[in-house]
């Protein structure tokens, strides 16, 4: 995959990568549906984020903050916080 025509190493997954995601994907996906997950909390978003991407990629668990991972993701025609209100947010929308 790339961004505006530049090579997208955090998300471009080899072909083995793309089976391993889905695999952990169905899994999570399994979990949530059978009330496993719940309720939500940041440590279970964490989580989530670990089992999906644990030995995909090295950020498993980690949410973008101020020192790391990109400003903004951009998905289709929509933006996110940027990274130094990711936590923030995340915690308001758990207790909203």
């Amino acid at each position: 995959m790339t961004i505006e025509g530049i090579k997208d190493h955090v998300r471009t997954y080899s072909p083995d990568e793309d089976e391993q995601l889905a695999r952990q994907l169905r899994s999570v996906t399994e979990d949530c549906r059978a009330g496993r997950l719940w309720p939500i909390s940041l440590a279970g978003l964490r989580e989530m984020h670990r089992r999906l991407l644990e030995g995909v990629r090295d950020h498993s668990g980690k949410p973008r903050g101020h020192a790391f991972g990109d400003e903004h993701l951009t998905f289709g025609s929509n933006r996110s916080v940027h990274r130094g209100h990711v936590l923030i947010d995340l915690m308001l929308q758990l207790i909203g």
